[in-house]
């Protein structure tokens, strides 16, 4: 009897284990916290002490926060630039591109689209309208398409550029 009452008090211990465990881990956030908000740049104007009017020159730029900083609040402030740190090193992927001709430079044998650099070397494939084309056929506001890959040094090599829309 004193062993089948053990092996009871065991299997109950060990079955309310079993349910309590997937609750505690439900409990448990991986969710990254809100980020917080940024302070607002408010102007103040002063008023003049003649005749209670405003004065323009007495307007200076103050900054206002929306809500009071806390520790929690900087915390997740210094979080998210780390966050933005860890994208910006982020290792270069090959990649497609295509968008309008920003900008074409001959000297530094380079094409711009938005805010993105891409270099051409002797291995670069460039064509425009089914014809092998070179760099001086490039024209901003033109449409440029092409496939990127990234050098030695980090920087975005193409290696194939299509001016023009697609035939």
């Amino acid at each position: 009897m004193p062993i089948s009452i053990f092996k009871l008090g065991l299997v109950s211990v060990f079955a309310a284990a079993l349910f309590a465990a997937p609750v505690q881990l439900l409990a448990q956030s991986t969710n990254a916290p809100a980020a917080a908000k940024k302070a607002s740049i408010v102007k103040k104007a002063v008023p003049a002490t003649n005749k209670g009017a405003f004065n323009a020159k007495a307007t200076a730029p103050t900054t206002k926060a929306t809500t009071s900083t806390t520790n929690k609040e900087a915390s997740l402030a210094k979080s998210d630039d780390a966050a933005k740190v860890a994208v910006a090193s982020k290792p270069k992927s090959p990649h497609p591109f295509h968008g309008k001709l920003k900008a074409v430079d001959k000297e530094a044998k380079t094409i711009k689209l938005g805010n993105s650099t891409y270099y051409i070397t002797a291995q670069t494939k460039i064509t425009k309208g089914n014809k092998t084309a070179t760099l001086d056929d490039g024209v901003v506001g033109e449409p440029v398409s092409g496939y990127v890959k990234p050098t030695e040094d980090g920087k975005m090599a193409a290696s194939t550029v299509r001016f023009g829309p697609k035939p």
